[in-house]
């Protein structure tokens, strides 16, 4: 999962660095459609977890002023636990990694 948010922080920022972090995405899939846009790296996200971590990324990256403790919640309500998936967000640089 840390691979996939990096990815979509990157893709939303336009950076040429989406390639070297593509190598860790099992996905191929989900890598060129989340390289053609964001909407269609959602559309290519099968499942809750990965869908939540573009979305909340999205969410971060966008409005980096509204984001809350509330706008992780989607990252757990789609499987993926607190204490099994460590959550460190820096809001000075706008990423949120999860490892």
């Amino acid at each position: 999962m840390k691979a996939l948010a990096t990815l979509a922080v990157l893709r939303i920022n336009g950076s040429c660095y989406c390639a070297a972090v593509a190598q860790d995405i099992q996905d191929a899939g989900l890598v060129n459609a989340l390289f053609a846009t964001l909407t269609q790296g959602l559309a290519k996200a099968i499942n809750p977890a990965s869908q939540a971590v573009i979305r909340v990324v999205a969410d971060l990256i966008h409005t980096p002023e509204q984001f809350t403790s509330q706008s992780v919640q989607p990252l757990f309500s789609s499987g993926l636990n607190q204490e099994a998936q460590a959550l460190d967000m820096d809001p000075y640089r706008g990423v949120l990694r999860l490892g």
